[in-house]
């Protein structure tokens, strides 16, 4: 039954991100169907709720069952309308064959594959027995997502009390007062309202099926991975990039619990994934599809955690200018495309940070990583750059990942000239990861570095454009020595 719930619910979201993906794709489709669906799951959910959010705190709308019913079926039944209107000037998505030629696999390597997938399934079903079978423990699971969610059903109101006595309460504290000590409420809410609403959806609050949507992040990044490498090498690469993912063991631990990193990164991969597509694609019509559907996921991404809005994003913007003037340079991209293409970011990034960032800034919410980006003192932390070494390549969270992409990028330096496209996920991955240095290296957050904690949740969120990049180095390097 909880898994019923789980399909109801997300039913909506899933239809409305995949009428909207269809709509900006028009007469040039670019995503597979199985693809559409995973994106469409992934950006409509954090749209709908998204809405759902506006809703409560600009018309009141409650955050009761009708009233999530009521903004899910408004948002799905335009765009259903709006689809209708333009259905006969859409297209058909090319095969998947189209998009990179693939050998026949050997009966050894069809048995390996087997194994694998085998092997894969099994870890799936035991994380997703872990997620719905065992109750909440972990400190961020507990005293945020799950807690908001259970605040947000009891109240049927968005609230940033930091329990359900101080929301209740006629007359609170200042609410800077109320979120300074939960520290937690500033983190945009698309994971708190998903659960509501799903909870709202069964009756009651049940922890199994709040916990659910995790696993489906999961395995819409999986999706995501494989079809991004689809488009650019075999299938057997593809399928070899998927699976590394899959093993890397403290991504598999953060897809089965209910932790927001690994949705973060589905959104993060999402928007470059996409942006990538679009500058790696040859043809006009299909770039410009991708670079709409990017600036879609741009927006998106602001509504996911402070990270994104705070480190992620600046990052992709400056690689999308940078990547629409080297396209405009080389006249392989006209200035009117590069124009409407930024505006289109401009416009997608801003429907969703003007009213989420004037929101913070009304009621006093710090932007930072539960807790405020001023007030830091910048000193050497001794032991923090021993402690991510050591973590990095000498503990089991992520195997080779680290020692393999530094080797692949020294190999490939030689041969910059022939990786433009997949210099953009790469230069990506090392803004991320080196401007996260400082952050652990020079601050309080030292200890976040020190106890692996708050340090490799930031890795588990831009690992999928690692992995992606990772991937594109050793197949290029394999072919040049052939």
């Amino acid at each position: 039954m909880m898994f019923l719930w789980l399909l109801l619910g997300l039913a909506l979201p899933t239809l409305s991100g995949w009428l909207l993906l269809s709509i900006l794709e028009g007469k040039s489709p670019v995503l597979q169907p199985v693809e559409r669906v995973a994106l469409g799951f992934l950006l409509g959910t954090t749209l709908l709720m998204f809405l759902s959010f506006l809703g409560n705190v600009s018309l009141g709308i409650p955050l009761t069952l009708l009233g999530f019913l009521g903004v899910q079926t408004a948002g799905t039944v335009a765009l259903t309308l709006f689809f209708i209107a333009q259905r006969k000037m859409m297209g058909v998505s090319a095969p998947v064959a189209a998009l990179s030629s693939s050998p026949a696999f050997s009966h050894s390597i069809k048995i390996c594959i087997a194994i694998l997938a085998f092997w894969a399934g099994i870890k799936l079903m035991a994380g997703l027995v872990l997620l719905t079978g065992t109750p909440v423990y972990f400190d961020d699971v507990f005293n945020n997502w799950n807690k908001r969610g259970k605040m947000y059903y009891v109240m049927e109101q968005f609230t940033l009390g930091t329990d359900t006595e101080d929301a209740a309460s006629p007359e609170p504290e200042t609410v800077t007062e109320a979120v300074t000590a939960g520290g937690v409420h500033s983190y945009p809410p698309t994971v708190p309202l998903l659960k509501t609403w799903l909870a709202k959806l069964a009756g009651n609050w049940r922890e199994g099926l709040v916990n659910t949507p995790h696993i489906a992040w999961y395995l819409c990044v999986l999706i995501l991975l494989f079809y991004a490498l689809r488009r650019r090498t075999s299938l057997l690469w593809s399928l070899l990039g998927t699976f590394g993912l899959m093993s890397i063991p403290l991504y598999l631990v953060h897809g089965t619990n209910p932790y927001a990193d690994v949705f973060l990164s589905a959104h993060i991969f999402a928007a470059v994934s996409l942006l990538f597509a679009g500058v790696a694609a040859h043809a006009s019509p299909e770039r410009n599809t991708f670079l709409r559907l990017g600036a879609v996921a741009a927006g998106m991404l602001v509504f996911t955690k402070n990270e994104a809005l705070v480190l992620h994003l600046p990052p992709l913007l400056l690689l999308l200018c940078l990547s629409m003037g080297m396209l405009v340079w080389k006249k392989n991209m006209s200035k009117r495309d590069a124009l409407v293409t930024l505006a289109w970011y401009a416009g997608c990034i801003g429907l969703v940070l003007i009213p989420w960032v004037s929101f913070k800034l009304l009621h006093g919410l710090p932007f930072g990583n539960a807790k405020g980006l001023p007030g830091f003192v910048a000193f050497w932390q001794p032991g923090v750059l021993h402690a991510i070494m050591y973590g990095l390549f000498f503990e089991g969270n992520w195997l080779l990942f680290f020692p393999l992409l530094m080797l692949a990028i020294i190999l490939s330096a030689k041969h910059l000239r022939t990786l433009p496209p997949a210099l953009l996920p790469l230069a990506f991955f090392l803004i991320i990861f080196l401007s996260q240095l400082p952050i652990y290296l020079f601050t309080g957050l030292a200890t976040e570095a020190l106890k692996q904690t708050g340090y490799a949740r930031g890795i588990i969120q831009i690992l999928p454009v690692g992995m992606l990049t990772l991937t594109l180095l050793l197949e290029n390097l394999l072919q040049k020595k052939k």
